[in-house]
Parts: C-alpha cells; structure tokens; sequence
C-alpha cells in the first residue's frame, strides 16, 4: 500500500514514524482536540448547550485521529509519498464507515433521560448544567425534639414546590424525594433511583423562634458540593429563606427561565402569622400519613391555622380537603347526612380559598378534588375537576397526589387517548411513588401491554415487597396462570396482606369452599361462582343496612337472573343518588353496568332509555379500543356484550372465545343473558372443553400446593373439603356445562 519501502537500513520503526511526520501530526491533533474539548465545555455551561454537542464532539475527535494518522503517513518525508487511487478508495471507505457509525450513535441518541412506554429510568452520568434537575430530599430534623419533624419536612416540601414552578428544571414529586427520608447512603445511588443529576439536602434546628438551617447542592456525578450555605434566621423569615434556597439551586444549575421570570423565585409568602403557619404544617404533616385519625387531627390543625389568619388561602384550601377525606373515612361508601355537611363545609372553606388566591396551584388542586367529590358520575362536574387539576400542574408539574387526581379523571370521562401518555408523565414526575406505579401497571395491562408492566411490577417490589406480590398474582392471572397466582397470594399473604387475594383463581376453577372464605363478602363469593340468586338474597339483606354498597351490584346481579324489572328498578334508584350528589357514581362509567341496564331497559319497553345506554357503553368501549392500537385492549367482556346487544352473533361467539381461552372466570358468560344463544354455540362448547382440561390440571396443582407436604401460611390454610378428594386421590372437577 505504500508503494517504496517505508522502512530504510537501520532505521527503527520511530524514526520510519516520525520521518513521515506521523508521531507530530498525533502529538498535534491530541493538543488541538483537547483544548477543543474545553472550549465546547466553557461554551456550552455559558449557553446552556444540549448534552449532545458535548458527547458528539467526545465520540468524534478521537475516531478523527485514525484519518489524520493515515493521511500523515501519506503526506510522507518532503510529501514525495504519493497516494494512488485504490489507497485514496480504502481511506475514503474508510472515512465513509466512520460517518455511518456517527449517525447510527445520534439516532440512538436520548436526550431526556426516559424511555418510552416503558416507565423506567435510563439514567445518564451527566453534569447538572446538561440536564438541568434536581431532587428535594427531606431536611433532617436537628431540633431537640423529634416532634418538629413536621417544620424540616414542610420545609423541604415548601423548596420542592418553589423549584417546581421554575420552567426547564425537572424535580421528582415529594412522594418519590422522599423514599429516602432517615437513610444514609451514597447520594448517587439516590439520584439515579430518582433520576436527576444533582441533589439538594440540608438540615433543620427550630428553637423557638429562631430557625438555622443548612443546605447544600450535590453534584450527582461526582459528589462534589455546587453549593452549600447556612442561614440562621428568625421564623418569620422563613418564605425568604425558601426563595434564597431555590435560587441558589437556579443559579448553580444555570437554568434559564422564560421571558418575566428571569430575575428571581419570588418568596411566596403564605402567611404573616407564624403560628398558623406551623399550624398548617402540622396539618399537612398529619395529613400526608392518610390514617383515619391523622386525617382527623389535619382538620383540626388546619382549622386552627386559619381561625389564627382568616387570610390563610392555601390553610382554606387544605381544610376543605381534610373534610372531605375525613368524612369518607368516617362514611365509608354511605353517603349520609354527615357526609353531606362535610361537603358542605369544604365548599364553604374552598370559596374563601378561591377568593384570595384563585390562581394558587394548591387552591387549583382542592377546587378539582372537591368538583370530583361532588360531581360523581355528572359529566360537567368531572370536566371542570379536570380542568382545575391542568391549571393547578402548570404551575406546579411535581405534584404526585394531583398528577393522581388528574389521571382517575381522565379514566372516569374515558379520555383514553390521552390516559396512557398522562400514567406515563406521572410516573416519570414521581418515579418512586406506588400510586403513580400501580396506576401505570393498571392501565397498561387495561391497554393490552402485558410485556411493559413487569418491570414497574419488580419497581413496586422495591418498595413493597407485599404489594408486589399482589401485582404478582395479577400478572400471572392476566397470563391465566392460577397457580401461579396462588403462589403469589401465599407470598403476599405472609407479608401481611389480606387473605382476600385469590377468591377469583378459586371461583374461576369452581372451588367454592376456597372462594367463599376468601372472598370479601358471601354475596361477592357467590357472584364469582355464579350463584347469582344466592347473591342477589344476600344483597338484599345488605341493602337495608347500606343501600349505596349493594345498590349497583343488584342492577347486575337482577339482570343475571333475568329479573329485569328489578334490575330497572335499582338502576333508577342509583340514578337519582349519583344526581343529588348522595352516592358515589364510579359504575356510570362502566360498560356492563350501562349495558345490563341497557338490555333491561329494552326488555321493558324502554327504547328510549336503552338506546341512551347502548351509545354511552358503546362510546366507553371503542374509545379504549382505538387508544389501545396497535395492541388489543382488556376489553373482550365488553366487546362481546355490544356485538350480542346488537344481534351479531358470530362477532360476540369470537370475543367470548378469546375470554375463555385466556383464563377469565366463565361463570358469568355461562348465565348472562345477552349469551344465552351463544353459550350454546358448538364453536364455543369446544373452546369451554379445551379449557376445561386447563382447569383440571390447574386445580389439581392449586390442591397440591394447598394440601400438599409443605403447609401454606396460617392464614391460608385449605378448607376441609378442599383437601378431601386430594387425600382419596381425586380432587373433584369443575363442570362445563353449568
């Protein structure tokens, strides 16, 4: 390739390399890329320039040495080396396979740290002013007393929510940030769980009114301080020290804020009253716990804050959520009269808040909470719920509990095009939280992406070994595998959990002692097993104790017996609570509630009304459908009931095989009686046989692992008769005629 030889008598191989001026243009080229580095490094914290241009021009200045070197070689002692056309060929194909490797490198290129559709964190070594983020851990408490927990974490919640508002800094929910309150360890480890580039942590010494607290900005990459100060101030000042904390981290991030915002975080001053401002945090404090009697004291705190500062928004805004939380842990599902004064009294307490600071994103969040308490099932209500929710994360997009609210709003209008996206931007806000996790995984398996929910399920793991399991045992069900699920029931079980996990594997293989035990009710169990006359007995005798429990479950169960006048009768019953405000309205947004009354309706005359309900399930169904594309929606049930309303029977015959073949429990296909011409079907008889030997081996294995050598936890101990046939060598078979 070179032509003459390249070597002379007695000359070494560095000589040969530094005549053709090989070693000078590499000594040359490191010099001129490195401080190229560091003049793109300088340039880019100044102007905020993407990650990218950094890690390109780091992939591409050491690739370009190869063709340097070469043409080096080439240039050769005096240039007399010539190069001829097949060497220049192999350089150019050369240069070419470098291109090519470059942009095969960007187009993998992710510049938020997300991937999508999955949930999960792709967390990148990056420094601070690449990414701008940042996560609040909570502030130690350092006073005497440990009860002044409340102040340090309040405080850091209150620096979460100033950063959150700042445009192109990303900081995780309080839910998430604080995963890590009272542990120790390396703060990378933290970041990268959290998925942010730097962390902010400090502590907190209240004594009387005198407050010192200490901050610092850690660099996640290399555990370097960015910044770090102490202020010892008096408790009056704590607004400005909030606004001095955040800004510190704006600057040391070097976040650029949009046009109007440029300056500063303003110090939001909540209150000029510093004992209903502890108040308030007590409150909150109180609140965040979510037991009965936490929530009890919030509203107690929470009054006393604003009978101390009447002027108090956010402390009015907290209060009517207090009440409304506090009087559904007290009710339950009943919505009695007590209920109704509690709302009554959040309404009153949110006017107040409204009036003051209507805009506040606190405020925004209460008003949405309040509109969902009230509204159920009226449409309007719910529209406006959501509508304040939007208002309320534009200001502040780091609210797990909201980014909640706003997804089961979503979920109740059947916005299914956008709930996938928005399970997804809540789980990215608050990476640790179970709430958003378990939402995420919901809709995800309701959107027929089984393979993207097993990760988030062992994410949940971490943090709940039991609630895990749980999940577990739902994948596994979602796979029809009922012994599988068992298994994961057990694990549950003894972590803690209730034994009523499981009640459905049990209906589903016909073991009936199994599912009454752990079903949640008697009449519940018997719905499983489709016992439909024993469970509507049983409801009705609920029904005079707690009308709003049973209520929709007898439109139901009624319509499944073929009862239709009383099944018309509960769903008008239920009707008119949903629309005075007296009970919960959750099944008007359920397919087949709408479509048993629906098919009840058209049985007694009503077309009218049947056709209203048939639309209002049918917009539900296919809105899910289109939205779940290109994969098939958990919808099977629902589809086969429109298809058999609408008299197209071949349609309903191909869903209902699809149900029975994944391992749905049938008893409710059995007796519907949209199917009663279907079941009958002999395309569906032979997919019942063909699953009817599934059932079999699976109850056989469930026997096993109940009464087997190896005992199950206590509190899941077989019943008599489950154990009975496996000890004589027969466990009994479900019947596929039923």
């Amino acid at each position: 390739m070179t032509g003459a030889s390249d070597q002379r008598e007695g000359d070494s191989h560095w000589t040969v390399l530094s005549r053709r001026k090989v070693v000078q243009w590499g000594l040359g080229y490191a010099a001129a890329a490195w401080t190229l580095l560091q003049v793109i490094e300088f340039l880019g914290e100044t102007y905020g320039w993407p990650p990218a241009v950094r890690q390109i021009a780091t992939l591409v200045l050491p690739l370009g040495a190869l063709p340097v070197l070469v043409l080096a070689w080439y240039h050769g002692d005096k240039g007399e080396q010539k190069v001829t056309r097949p060497e220049l060929a192999i350089l150019v194909a050369l240069l070419l396979t470098l291109g090519a490797l470059l942009w095969w490198y960007v187009s993998q290129m992710d510049e938020t740290a997300w991937i999508p559709d999955k949930g999960l964190p792709e967390i990148k070594r990056v420094t601070p002013t690449e990414a701008p983020s940042v996560a609040v851990l909570p502030f130690v408490n350092m006073s005497s007393d440990p009860e002044q927990e409340y102040f340090s974490d309040g405080l850091s919640e209150e620096i979460l929510n100033a950063l959150a508002g700042v445009p192109g800094l990303y900081v995780p929910a309080r839910t998430s940030s604080f995963q890590f309150k009272g542990k120790t360890g390396d703060v990378a480890a933290f970041a990268a769980r959290l998925g942010v580039a730097a962390v902010l942590e400090g502590s907190v010494r209240k004594s009387g009114r005198r407050i010192r607290v200490t901050a610092q900005l850690v660099n996640a990459a290399d555990g370097f301080h960015l910044w770090s100060e102490t202020f010892d101030r008096d408790l009056t000042d704590v607004f400005d020290i909030q606004a001095e904390i955040a800004n510190h981290i704006v600057e040391a991030l070097r976040v650029k804020l949009k046009p109007g915002r440029e300056h500063a975080v303003a110090a939001e001053v909540l209150t000029g009253n510093p004992e209903a401002y502890e108040a308030y945090l007590l409150g909150r404090h109180a609140l965040q716990k979510g037991q009965a009697e936490s929530v009890a004291k919030a509203v107690e705190h929470f009054r006393t804050a604003v009978d101390l500062d009447a002027e108090f928004a956010v402390a009015h805004a907290s209060l009517a959520v207090a009440l409304v939380k506090d009087s559904h842990s007290r009710a339950g599902m009943k919505w009695t009269d007590e209920r109704n004064a509690a709302l009554a009294k959040a309404r009153a307490a949110l006017n107040r808040a409204q009036a003051m600071a209507p805009g506040h994103a606190e405020v925004l969040a209460a008003a949405g909470f309040l509109d969902r308490a009230e509204g159920n099932a009226r449409r309007e209500g719910l529209e406006r719920a959501l509508a304040n929710f939007e208002r309320s994360l534009a200001v502040n997009p780091s609210n797990g509990q909201v980014l909640t609210w706003r997804n089961q709003t979503l979920r109740g209008l059947g916005q299914y095009d956008r709930l996938l996206q928005a399970s997804y931007d809540a789980l990215k806000r608050d990476p640790l939280s179970l709430d958003a996790l378990v939402f995420r995984i919901d809709v995800l398996l309701q959107f027929g992406r089984r393979a993207e929910a097993g990760p988030l399920v062992e994410r949940v793991r971490s943090l709940d070994e039991a609630r895990g399991q749980l999940w577990l045992a739902e994948l596994a069900e979602h796979d029809g595998d009922r012994p599988g699920a068992i298994r994961h029931c057990m694990a549950a079980v003894s972590l803690g959990s209730s034994p009523m996990c499981g009640w459905f594997q049990f209906a589903a293989l016909d073991m009936k002692a199994e599912t009454l035990v752990h079903a949640g009710n008697p009449a519940a169990g018997h719905w499983t097993l489709g016992e439909f006359e024993e469970a509507v007995r049983l409801a009705r005798e609920g029904y005079e104790e707690d009308a709003a429990w049973w209520q929709t479950d007898l439109v139901i169960w009624y319509w499944m017996i073929g009862d239709f006048a009383n099944s018309w009768d509960f769903f008008e019953r239920t009707r008119r609570d949903v629309e005075s405000g007296s009970q919960y309205g959750g099944w008007f947004f359920d397919p087949m509630f709408l479509l048993a009354a629906a098919d009840s309706a058209r049985k007694l005359g009503r077309p009218a009304e049947a056709a209203r309900l048939h639309e209002q399930a049918s917009e539900r169904v296919h809105a899910l459908v289109r939205a779940a594309e290109p994969f098939e929606s958990d919808s099977n049930l629902d589809l086969a009931m429109l298809a058999a309303y609408a008299g197209r029977d071949d349609e309903a015959a191909s869903y209902l095989i699809k149900l029975i073949r994944s391992g749905w429990y049938w008893h409710i296909v059995m007796r519907a009686p949209l199917f009663k011409q279907i079941v009958q079907r002999e395309d569906f008889r032979a997919a019942l046989r063909e699953q009817q030997a599934v059932m079999d081996r699976q109850r056989r294995e469930i026997v096993e692992i109940l009464c087997g050598p190896t005992p199950p936890p206590e509190k899941f101990a077989p019943q008599p008769e489950t154990c009975r046939g496996y000890r004589a060598g027969s466990p009994p078979s479900a019947r596929a005629d039923r």
